[in-house]
């Protein structure tokens, strides 16, 4: 089996736990970043949220998948914050 067909199989098969405070909080925070209209920060604190449930899958696999999850999630997560800072038009 090809790693992508691995890959594959590892997300459609994943099954996450989340735990009910963190999604309690994640909700409060969406709500209140929609409210006062930090829709920048929302997207941040949502692509965080979902960055920390994705660890939950990729260590219980090999070490090709962490470093391959962590690599892509540190240059996406930089170019989010490089963005924040240009302003709206």
């Amino acid at each position: 089996m090809s790693k992508y067909q691995q890959f594959i199989d590892i997300v459609s098969n994943a099954s996450i736990t989340i735990p009910a405070m963190d999604l309690t909080i994640v909700i409060a925070t969406l709500t209140l970043c929609l409210v006062f209209k930090f829709s920048k920060t929302g997207l941040i604190v949502a692509y965080l949220f979902c960055y920390k449930l994705g660890w939950s899958v990729m260590l219980q696999h090999g070490d090709s998948y962490v470093a391959g999850y962590m690599s892509f999630g540190i240059l996406v997560g930089v170019t989010a914050v490089i963005a924040m800072f240009k302003p709206d038009k």
